[in-house]
């Protein structure tokens, strides 16, 4: 499930970007400044790549079975 959240570092990443705020700012209000660093040489976290999946549901939800006593 998707609900368009993002963390704090990803939205000092955003502003970073468009040229909001600088490197420096962004670094120093990181809660994980090495994350940070990491994600603007274009390293990305597992969190990054969950909060850029597309939007597209699944083709094939996964099926749930029930199983009765």
């Amino acid at each position: 499930v998707h609900y368009n959240m993002q963390t704090f570092d990803q939205s000092l990443f955003k502003l970073y970007k468009s040229g909001l705020i600088t490197y420096e700012e962004a670094l120093r209000g990181a809660t994980n400044a090495d994350d940070f660093a990491l994600k603007v040489k274009g390293i990305q976290s597992t969190s990054d790549l969950t909060f850029e999946s597309p939007s597209q549901p699944q083709k094939d939800p996964m099926k749930i079975e029930r199983f009765s006593k």
